[in-house]
C-alpha cells in the first residue's frame, strides 16, 4: 500500500476543518496560502486559550490576562484592543497548603498567607520572559474567591510589606506611560513590554 492511502487521514485537522469553514460557510476568498495562514493563526488561538490539561499541574490555573504593553487605557475601552494572553497561575501550590497546616486559623494568618499567593501571582505574570502579563483586581478576587475591595487592600499591605510595585491591569494602564493621580512610588513604569 501506498504512503499517498495515508494522506486523507492526515489532513483531517482543525486548520483543515477552518479552512473549509472559512471558504463555504463565510465564502472567504483569496489565495490558498492566506486561508492556510489564518487557519494557522486561529489553531495557534486555540492552543494558546485551550492548552492542554496534563501540562498543568495541581494548583495551577488557566486564566487569561493582558500583556503590559501599549497606551494609557481610556474609558469603555473594548478588551479586544488589548493583547489576551493564557497562562496557568500559580493559585494553590504545596507550600500554601503547608503554610496552613503550620499556622493557627486566624484572620491574621489567613491574611498573611492570601498576601503571600496574591504576591507570587502578580509576580509570576509580571516575570513572563516574553513581556509581562497582567490581572485585574476582579480576576484576582475569583481566582481566590476574594472581593475586589479584599484584594485591593491586600495588595496594598504588600506593597507596603515589600517595597514592590505589584500592578494590576488597571494600575497599570490607568498610569498609561506617565503616573498621573496614583502615587509614584508604586508606578509601574519599570515593566518592560514584550
Amino acid at each position: 500500500m501506498s504512503s499517498q492511502a495515508y494522506v486523507g487521514s492526515a489532513d483531517r485537522t482543525f486548520s483543515q476543518a477552518v479552512l473549509r469553514l472559512l471558504e463555504t460557510d463565510y465564502g472567504v476568498l483569496g489565495s490558498q496560502r492566506v486561508l492556510q495562514l489564518l487557519a494557522a493563526d486561529v489553531q495557534q488561538l486555540v492552543e494558546q486559550f485551550y492548552p492542554m490539561p496534563e501540562r498543568i499541574s495541581a494548583g495551577w490555573m488557566v486564566y487569561t490576562g493582558t500583556r503590559a504593553s501599549g497606551k494609557k487605557a481610556y474609558p469603555g475601552q473594548p478588551t479586544s484592543e488589548f493583547e489576551l494572553v493564557t497562562l496557568a497561575w500559580p493559585v494553590l501550590l504545596p507550600e500554601d497548603l503547608t503554610y496552613r497546616a503550620s499556622h493557627p486559623d486566624t484572620k491574621s494568618s489567613r491574611e498573611t498567607w492570601l498576601r503571600q499567593r496574591l504576591v507570587r501571582m502578580v509576580e509570576y505574570g509580571l516575570n513572563r520572559p516574553d513581556g509581562a502579563v497582567l490581572l485585574t483586581l476582579a480576576d484576582l478576587g475569583s481566582m481566590l474567591g476574594l472581593s475586589t475591595v479584599q484584594v485591593s487592600q491586600l495588595l496594598e499591605q504588600a506593597r507596603r510589606e515589600t517595597d514592590k510595585e505589584l500592578p494590576t491591569k488597571g494600575y497599570y494602564f490607568d498610569q498609561g506611560m506617565r503616573p498621573t493621580h496614583k502615587d509614584e512610588n508604586h508606578c509601574p513604569l519599570r515593566i518592560r513590554p514584550g
